[in-house]
């Protein structure tokens, strides 16, 4: 399975308007890819003034989960973003984190923040 979200995609694991809780996991021989580069069908700057890119976003609510198990794959591309809401959100990554040319991968906050 390969899922992607590129070109303003978006995926939200959990709902926090009824505070329902959800784990994705990416198992052995998947792949889930964020972002896609510049260009794109719907390109956004990557920054205020930046490059524009293909922008992907992954939102995790509170109390959810996305875990990458061994032998899964997460794959960062320009432009991808990565919101983890709050304290009882999680990223696990267990399998292999990519990380492409020209993307970014950096903790901005405390109990919840995002990672780019």
């Amino acid at each position: 399975m390969h899922l992607t979200a590129i070109d303003r995609g978006t995926i939200v694991i959990g709902e926090p308007l009824t505070g329902q809780r959800s784990t994705v996991t990416v198992a052995a021989g998947a792949t889930l890819t964020l972002g896609g580069g510049l260009g794109g069908a719907f390109p956004e700057p990557e920054f205020p003034g930046g490059p524009q890119v293909s922008k992907g976003k992954l939102f995790i609510q509170p109390g959810s989960k996305l875990v990458i198990e061994r032998g899964g794959t997460l794959e960062i591309k320009q432009g991808a973003e990565i919101v983890i809401e709050g304290p009882s959100a999680e990223l696990i990554i267990r399998g292999d984190l990519v990380i492409r040319p020209g993307a970014t991968f950096q903790w901005a906050g405390i109990n919840g923040g995002m990672l780019t």
